[in-house]
């Protein structure tokens, strides 16, 4: 993922499409701050320019891996 720190928008990079991922962010209380998407792209973008400055986490998941979660600070 990158940049970290982000300003208006984070870069999800993927390995295998095929797993359908898809992602969305989490506040650090763990409350959901953004509609899932689907990644679609080996580089998909996430428009973050609506959060507040931050630490929130990308969650990832897809029907055959387990969740992952990816931390990045909003600038």
């Amino acid at each position: 993922m990158f940049p970290n720190p982000a300003i208006n928008e984070i870069n999800i990079e993927v390995g295998n499409l095929e797993n359908n991922y898809t992602a969305y962010i989490v506040d650090v209380k763990g409350s959901q701050v953004s509609k899932a998407q689907p990644l679609t792209q080996k580089v998909s973008s996430i428009n973050i320019s609506q959060l507040e400055k931050g630490f929130y986490f990308v969650k990832l998941s897809s029907a055959t891996t387990e969740a992952l979660l990816l931390k990045f600070i909003k600038e």
